[in-house]
Parts: structure tokens; sequence; C-alpha cells
């Protein structure tokens, strides 16, 4: 057993402490987790497990990022087994999806098995029938993952997501999240792409859960790209799909994308644009989203200010007072 200590913070440190024959390693008190991985990749190591001390963020702050990095690759990778290579050959998108994986790839595959049915997992990850003793023949499996990557990744690879009948609905809204998340990095193209899939595979099915809810997603990518149109069309369908199937509960954030984008395409939507915000901070309120009631404040102090208009509160009492939020029209 080899244990390898890795500098953190500026006056701290976390340790690998290494099998020398599986080469398997544990991390204990991750403050970084770039520089851990890092480090059990130049000794040739694999992070299987993480331990904590205490719950000090100079001792915990990286074990998400670690976690992130296990689940992303090892469950929808060892249930490949020794098909993983032909399988990831096929890969849609393999410059987003191999870099952090390499390693897992060549480990996974070395241990020889054979690929695992995915009824296996969705019962529970129990054993197989062939396996004795209560020992399962497949290990380097997580229980929990993190669900945009997982099903986005399985999404970009076709010999496995073909034969994952009946999540559909899954894979869409994973593609839609990854394609925002991709679009937050800075590939704009390709997550707007992505994000547009997932809507179409959604409108095939006529599944109607949380499309206003992806749809302002749309909207926010195609704002923050300067697509102000585009951003309108999506909020304009988000509207029509959240008062005819009565899924409200993300309405106050569609109005105040709507505001936001009037503004950015023409700057001299300021009246229909206060009257979105506005309208957003009721529907937050009338629904007690507080989060949604501040962002949806944020945006109107920002155009008020805009407007040299002083918006300074005499006491703590609500920050904005306006009418109803039900109309008898619908505006979009």
């Amino acid at each position: 057993m080899a244990i390898v200590t890795v500098p953190q913070l500026s006056d701290n440190y976390a340790y690998l402490v290494i099998d020398d024959g599986s080469k398997e390693c544990g991390v204990v008190d991750c403050a970084e987790a770039d520089k851990v991985i890092s480090a059990a990749k130049s000794h040739g190591a694999k992070i299987v497990a993480v331990l904590t001390t205490h719950w000090h963020g100079d001792h915990s702050g990286g074990n998400n990022d670690i976690a992130m990095n296990l689940t992303f690759a090892s469950l929808p990778l060892t249930f490949q087994g020794k098909d993983l290579t032909r399988v990831m050959a096929g890969n849609l998108n393999p410059d987003l999806d191999l870099p952090d994986i390499q390693q897992d790839i060549a480990y996974i595959r070395g241990l020889n098995t054979k690929p695992v049915n995915w009824g296996w997992y969705q019962e529970g990850y129990g054993l197989e029938a062939t396996d004795n003793d209560g020992v399962a023949s497949h290990n380097s499996y997580v229980s929990h993952h993190n669900g945009a990557q997982y099903f986005g990744y399985i999404s970009n690879t076709p010999a496995v997501s073909a034969s994952m009948h009946g999540l559909t609905d899954f894979f869409a809204y994973a593609t839609i999240m990854r394609g925002w998340a991709m679009a937050e990095q800075g590939h704009n193209e390709a997550g707007i792409a992505q994000i547009h899939e997932g809507l179409a595979a959604i409108r095939t099915t006529g599944a109607e859960l949380a499309r206003p809810y992806f749809l302002s997603l749309l909207a926010e990518v195609c704002m923050e790209t300067g697509r102000p149109d585009d951003g309108l069309g999506a909020l304009r369908e988000a509207l029509v799909a959240a008062y005819e199937h009565e899924n409200r509960n993300y309405e106050a954030e569609l109005y105040r994308l709507k505001g936001e984008l009037l503004l950015r395409q023409n700057g001299s939507n300021t009246a229909e644009a206060q009257s979105c915000l506005e309208r957003a901070i009721v529907i937050a309120r009338t629904q007690g989203v507080k989060s949604l009631e501040l962002r949806a404040t944020m945006s109107l102090a920002r155009l008020l200010a805009r407007k040299a208009v002083a918006t300074k509160p005499a006491r703590s009492s609500p920050i904005y007072t306006i009418g109803s939020p039900r109309a008898s029209t619908l505006p979009i």
C-alpha cells in the first residue's frame, strides 16, 4: 500500500491511499478535486472511495466533484463490460464525453466482465442469477448517479440507448439539461442543438411534464447568446403549454425571462418589459416561491435603475405591490 500526500488550498493536504495490486485508491479529506484526480492519474490509480474526517470545507469541499467524476464514468461504462471499446467507438460526442473517462475505459475493460443487463441495475443493483455466495460478479458500479450526466452520456451512445426501452422521456430531459450545461460552458451552438433535440423528442411522446421549464432553459440560453427573437418564441410556446395544462409552477420565471428578452430585443420595450416583470413578481408571491420572486424583483430593480427611478423601500414591507396575477386573457 502507498500513501500519497496531495497539497490542498494554501496550508492543507489530502491523501491518496493506493492498493499496490489493484491500483484502486481512496481519498482522504479532499478540498480541491482537480488536484486529487490529477495526482491519482499520475500514479496510475483509480479513485473508488472518499473518506472525510470532518465536514469543514478545507476537508470536504472537493467531495462532490470527486463523486461526479466517479458516477459519470463508472455506472454507464461498467455495464458494457468487455464490449466497452466497441460500444464507445460509436459515441456521438467523443470530444465532450471521452477526455475525463479514458482511464475508466481502460480500467473497466480490463476487468473483462460480461456486459451487465440493464434490468439488473433497474431492479436495485441486485445479484444476478449466476452469482454465488451473495457476491456480485460486476464491480466498480455506483448506486447513485447524476441524472443529467448519466442519461445524457448514454443518449450519446447509440449502442446503449437503443436497448433502454421505456426511458425515452428521461433521455429527452437529460439531453435538454446537457445542452443547457454545454451552452453555459460556452458551447453555444452545440448546446442549443441538444436542447432542440430533447424538446423534439418530448413532443413526439406527447409528454407535457416540465415542458415550460425546459423551454425556459432554451429561452435563457437564447438570451445569453444574443437571440432574443428565438427566446421569445420559446417563451410563447412555454406560456401556452403552462396555461393549457395548468402547469404553472415556473410561470413567474417565464414572465421574468420575457421581460428581459423584450429589453434585449429592443431597448424601447421598457413599458411591456416592466409589465412582464411586475406580473412575474405577483405570480411568484402568490405561489409563495421566494427565489423566483427575488429573481424577478432584481430584474425589475435593474430596469428601474436604467430608468433612473429611485427604488428604496421605506421599511421591510413587500418591495413591490401590484395587482392580481390572474388575467382574463393570456398575454403572450
